[in-house]
């Protein structure tokens, strides 16, 4: 039985994906689970047009992402003592917020900021993944902000 799969299913495939099962399987399984749908033309169809739409949003995010990281640094101010060292840091989830904060439409993206605490003055390259391949590195800017 020809099934597509509605999510990730470790040794059988990625969601989206068309496998053939066994009957016995699908039937008592799988689609019980609502982890497949029966490979129907019409479900086929729908598939296809969820694909292109997921395509074009996966090519927005992609250049707006381009438009972020040409748009320059993202600047951060921490507390530095007289002689510039630094007591306290820029983690990922100060970064995440900062981009949510200056970019709204990623507010519902799975941001995942490659990084650990930034505790060093100057600029950092940090990499942004959103999943699906879509990854790009920007620029943080760790200023001192004098006691």
């Amino acid at each position: 039985m020809k099934v597509i799969l509605l999510q990730d299913i470790k040794a059988l495939g990625r969601k989206g994906d068309v496998k053939n099962v066994s009957d016995g399987y699908a039937r008592n399984f799988l689609i019980p689970q609502k982890l497949v749908d029966p490979a129907t033309p019409e479900n086929i169809k729908k598939l296809e047009v969820r694909q292109k739409a997921l395509a074009a949003e996966i090519e927005e995010l992609k250049n707006r992402l381009e438009q972020i990281k040409k748009s320059g640094p993202l600047n951060f101010r921490v507390k530095t003592g007289e002689r510039g060292e630094v007591f306290s840091s820029v983690s990922d989830v100060e970064i995440r917020e900062r981009l949510v904060e200056e970019y709204p439409e990623l507010k519902d993206a799975n941001l995942k900021i490659e990084t650990t605490h930034l505790r060093t003055l100057g600029e950092h390259q940090v990499e942004i993944d959103l999943g699906q391949g879509i990854k790009t590195e920007i620029t943080i800017l760790v200023e001192s902000q004098s006691l």
